[in-house]
């Protein structure tokens, strides 16, 4: 049976809060990814850029879209796992909030992404008739420090 820690790209394109949109649509297309995570300089992970949130930028505000830099589209509730978790687990969680993507988090700190298609081309034995039809489990949600919460400074920001 495959882990997470097997399965997930542990050297995901990261994108900086300050990356400008044009930059953000050139790593998506590139990667052929549906997310990309936005960290801190020192790695923490603080939300995702989805293909979705900038198709919807641009189709509500056109090319005034690329003004925007990541931190203006990024979701801060996206679900993140560990390496403790399962894959039955992820899969679950992918299912529930029916997304392609995991970020996969330790202490705060992003350590990879893992996708519903790394986990079909690994052949997994997991089918969907196996997950739980109850709801997620608290505990593969992770508490990420706000930026509010955490000292921010004007150099990290500019760094990031």
């Amino acid at each position: 049976m495959h882990t997470i820690d097997e399965l997930m790209d542990s050297t995901p394109m990261r994108l900086r809060m300050d990356s400008p949109l044009t930059e953000a649509a050139h790593e998506l297309a590139r990667t052929s990814t549906e997310a990309l995570p936005l960290c801190d300089p020192h790695g923490y992970f603080l939300g995702v850029l989805t293909h979705a949130g900038l198709k919807h930028a641009l189709g509500s505000m056109g090319d005034l879209a690329y003004s925007l830099r990541a931190q203006h589209l990024m979701t801060t509730t996206t679900p993140v796992v560990s390496t403790d978790h399962t894959v039955d687990e992820a899969l679950s969680l992918m299912a529930t909030h029916q997304i392609e993507y995991l970020p996969v988090v330790e202490e705060g700190v992003l350590q990879g992404m893992l996708t519903s298609r790394a986990i079909a081309a690994a052949d997994a034995p997991t089918t969907i008739a196996e997950l739980p039809e109850t709801g997620t489990d608290p505990s593969l949600t992770l508490d990420r420090p706000s930026l509010s919460s955490r000292s921010v400074s004007r150099v990290d920001l500019e760094a990031a």
